[in-house]
């Protein structure tokens, strides 16, 4: 078997994207004990793996150690909507628009940001399929890896693992 390469940034791509992925349980073993960052989406590559909730949260409770990395994710995937929070202020504005099915376009890394965090306090897709809300977070990641802070990339991430929630659940 060759191996692959995976990193932060490789993960959120290739989910934004929908790439078809060659070994999915590898990104799932990235998660939860290689990954730098919280907030990276495990539904998606569990689904292509087949794995339902209780097999992919036996692989992970079977990898290797105990990290706080690892204790976070089995938190994490044990909550359906974990990565759901809501923002005050422009976000807000945002996030009243894509309940309502409307598609707000990010223009700089702020926006991007803004709307990353609307993603966030969707409580359901709604209208949206799951191809429209990752174009629009690939666009935001776009504009946020091009020039935004830390601070909006966690966002990104975060509003990813929120679109995973919504359109791949691991189901029981």
């Amino acid at each position: 078997m060759a191996s692959i390469v995976i990193t932060d940034d490789i993960l959120l791509r290739n989910f934004l994207s929908g790439q078809t992925i060659s070994q999915p349980k590898e990104y799932i073993r990235y998660v939860a004990l290689g990954g730098h960052a919280v907030w990276l989406p495990i539904g998606y590559f569990a689904q292509k793996a087949g794995l339902k909730h209780a097999d992919a949260e036996a692989m992970i409770s079977n990898l290797p150690g105990m990290s706080a990395r690892k204790k976070r994710l089995l938190a994490r995937i044990g909550k359906p909507d974990a990565a759901r929070t809501t923002f005050e202020g422009a976000p807000k504005g945002v996030l009243k628009k894509l309940a309502a099915g409307k598609i707000v376009e990010p223009t700089d890394a702020k926006s991007a940001h803004h709307i990353a965090q609307a993603i966030c306090g969707l409580s359901s897709p709604g209208a949206h399929s799951a191809d429209d809300l990752l174009c629009l977070l690939a666009r935001c990641f776009t504009f946020v890896d091009g020039g935004g802070s830390g601070t909006a990339m966690s966002y990104v991430r975060r509003a990813a693992c929120r679109i995973d929630e919504m359109f791949f659940p691991l189901a029981d």
